[in-house]
């Protein structure tokens, strides 16, 4: 299992070129012709923002599930404590896992990983409204 940052590319079936902001794959790392975009990741990991939440849950989620690797989807909010994470079964059905508290762990089963939700949000100040 290797991890890239938000330095490489991701590309989908469909054509889109995306840069999450971490992902994660297993074995060998399939690449494009040009050497610069991941063909198979197994978690993607994007961080949720006002700008961006509605597509990154969206369309790109979307565009992300055409990827045959892609097993895991974590959703990480920007403003306030609340992870989702999407894990795809078996069967082709995607299933959502909501986490909201600091004391809570995602459990990325495809890796076998857990994100303690206190060191994601470790530092974070949030802004009141």
């Amino acid at each position: 299992m290797s991890a890239k940052s938000s330095d490489m590319r991701i590309a989908t079936p469909s054509g889109l070129y995306t840069y999450p902001d971490a992902s994660v794959y297993c074995g060998k790392p399939e690449l494009s012709e040009a050497q610069t975009e991941l063909k198979n990741p197994v978690v993607i990991v994007e961080v949720l923002s006002a700008s961006t939440r509605n597509y990154d849950r969206g369309e790109k989620f979307r565009l992300y599930r055409t990827i045959e690797s892609f097993r895991e989807c974590v959703l990480v909010e920007s403003e306030g404590v609340l992870v989702e994470h999407y894990s795809k079964r078996e069967t082709g059905e995607w299933v959502l896992r909501e986490y909201a508290g600091l004391t809570d762990e995602v459990e990325l089963h495809g890796i076998k990983e857990r994100l303690a939700l206190h060191e994601i949000y470790e530092d974070i100040t949030f802004e009141t409204k």
